[in-house]
């Protein structure tokens, strides 16, 4: 087994922002959800049916939303934290053979 690890820099930076991107896209889903949630509490869909749908969006939906999008943004900074361990193990390594 070889002891050499490799990181392509901008490929991670890229994952990084992907999962940024996506948390952010995410989020803004979210706040859509709750916008449409306090419509149907308002009295745009009455009823059993309104208020299950809310319950829905609000107790089900809305969390596991939160959920991945906290993930997405667990990940980005772990791609992060990865890139730039990386580039000091590089720096390290280069020093010693100046």
């Amino acid at each position: 087994m070889s002891d050499l690890i490799k990181l392509d820099y901008d490929q991670a930076e890229a994952m990084a922002r992907q999962f940024r991107e996506s948390a952010d896209v995410l989020q803004e889903t979210l706040h859509e959800i709750l916008t449409i949630a306090a419509g149907l509490e308002a009295g745009a869909l009455v009823g059993q049916s309104g208020d299950q749908l809310v319950s829905i969006l609000r107790q089900d939906l809305g969390p596991s939303i939160s959920r991945f999008t906290e993930k997405l943004r667990e990940l980005e900074m772990d791609v992060q934290m990865a890139v730039a361990m990386m580039r000091q193990a590089d720096s390290e390594a280069q020093s010693g053979f100046q």
